[in-house]
């Protein structure tokens, strides 16, 4: 008797034990879900914040027709280090090079682009595509529509990206 009721306490301990390892890593993915999706609202939230100083005329011309360096500077890079708190900011041509680099509080080397170009390039690519198809659909873009965001992780640590194109506020420049 004494073997049978030890064996069924300790099949009732592993059962808990099961279940416990269970309910762990169920309540550790939903945590996860949660986490993730707070990133992903906040990297969603931080792309759209570009969208005021993108979707400029001013920024057009002076960006994209003539390149003005102190301008990109200081609207871009300055800007949105000063006031959105963006860690780097990174300025591309047509072709997805970079024309400014700014990391804190002051601009810094074309090469620091190097290290996350991978994932930027394909956040810009997945950008300009859906550009065009809102553009070949006839739908205009708005701030909230000019931006995409996505979490990266790189060298172990998690990067919140978004982009935004640079795009005139008229059809009349």
């Amino acid at each position: 008797m004494t073997i049978v009721v030890v064996g069924a306490v300790c099949a009732l301990i592993g059962s808990l034990w099961i279940w416990a390892a269970e309910i762990d890593k169920s309540s550790r993915e939903r945590e996860e879900n949660y986490v993730r999706s707070g990133l992903m609202h906040l990297a969603e939230t931080q792309a759209r914040l570009m969208a005021p100083m993108t979707i400029w005329n001013e920024a057009v011309n002076r960006t994209v027709v003539k390149f003005d360096h102190q301008f990109v500077a200081d609207n871009y890079g300055s800007y949105f280090s000063e006031y959105l708190n963006y860690e780097q900011t990174f300025v591309l041509d047509g072709l997805n090079r970079p024309v400014l680099a700014w990391e804190g509080k002051q601009e810094t080397s074309l090469s620091a682009y190097n290290r996350l170009s991978g994932e930027i390039t394909r956040l810009s690519k997945d950008l300009r595509e859906r550009h065009y198809v809102y553009t070949a659909s006839g739908i205009g873009f708005t701030s909230k529509t000019n931006a995409i965001a996505r979490l990266t992780v790189l060298d172990g640590h998690v990067y919140l990206l978004g982009a935004s194109l640079i795009l005139p506020d008229s059809t009349r420049q």
